[in-house]
């Protein structure tokens, strides 16, 4: 293990001794400093836990999300040096996380939350407009064989907790007062532009999207109506292309 690794390891070990290779100019000892740089470490990891985890904060309040990052910072340190994308295991941990053992739903509002961030920094990718996408489908001869391509940016998730309302209300899209966070929601964040907006769909559309990432479209929807039996393929088509997760389509081999 070189000396970089091995300090590098040592920032984030829960009660770490002082490096032999760490020296100071300033009057204090090399323990204090290395005490002190290492606690400015896990902090801006914390930091970026909350930043990327907002209500996530607003829900349990910042010493209780701080506590939370810590521990998460220690066991789980920075796998990128972007840490715009820190925090991708996150929400597994909150789920084993005992203290929040009673806010069930917590850690779906966090993969919620980390599907914003994903979409934030997808790569841009302008979706065609409704009318020729209308058309393109139409004038396909052989729909079932043909691939749907979806936005980048789409992240599609269902929950057993009401996900999506609870999001929304803390970003003043309504009332939490009102949210029944047993009622199951499923969502799709979006990013047809340059703003990421979340929309409520039903889960059926989130498991189409999922599937068309592998399978044609004819598959797809064949899957979704024996699994579902309210399915309607047109229903689930016409929302793909208002929602604009579309991107584009080609032909079956």
């Amino acid at each position: 293990m070189t000396a970089l690794r091995q300090f590098a390891d040592l920032l984030l070990d829960q009660a770490p001794p002082t490096p032999d290779e760490v020296r100071t100019r300033l009057q204090v000892a090399p323990p204090e400093r290395f005490a002190i740089y290492r606690n400015n470490v896990v902090s801006s990891l914390m930091q970026a836990l909350a930043d990327n985890f907002p209500v996530c904060v607003e829900l349990v309040g910042e010493p209780f999300f701080r506590d939370m990052a810590r521990g998460y910072a220690l066991a789980s340190p920075p796998r990128s040096a972007i840490m715009a994308y820190y925090g991708d295991t996150f929400p597994d941990f909150v789920q084993a996380y005992a203290p929040a053992a009673s806010l069930r739903y917590l850690a779906d509002v966090a993969r919620l939350e980390y599907r914003v961030v994903r979409a934030y920094h997808a790569a841009d990718h302008e979706p065609p407009a409704p009318a020729a996408l209308q058309a393109c489908i139409a004038g396909m001869a052989d729909l079932p064989a043909a691939r749907l391509h979806i936005h980048p940016a789409a992240q599609a998730m269902s929950s057993n907790y009401a996900v999506f309302s609870i999001w929304a209300a803390h970003r003043g899209q309504g009332d939490l007062a009102t949210v029944d966070v047993c009622v199951p929601e499923s969502v799709v964040v979006l990013r047809p532009g340059q703003t990421v907006h979340a929309v409520p769909v039903d889960a059926s559309l989130v498991e189409l999207i999922d599937a068309l990432g592998t399978q044609p479209l004819g598959e797809a929807f064949e899957r979704l109506t024996q699994q579902h039996d309210d399915f309607q393929w047109s229903h689930a088509l016409a929302q793909l292309i208002r929602h604009q997760i579309i991107v584009g389509i080609s032909p079956g081999a």
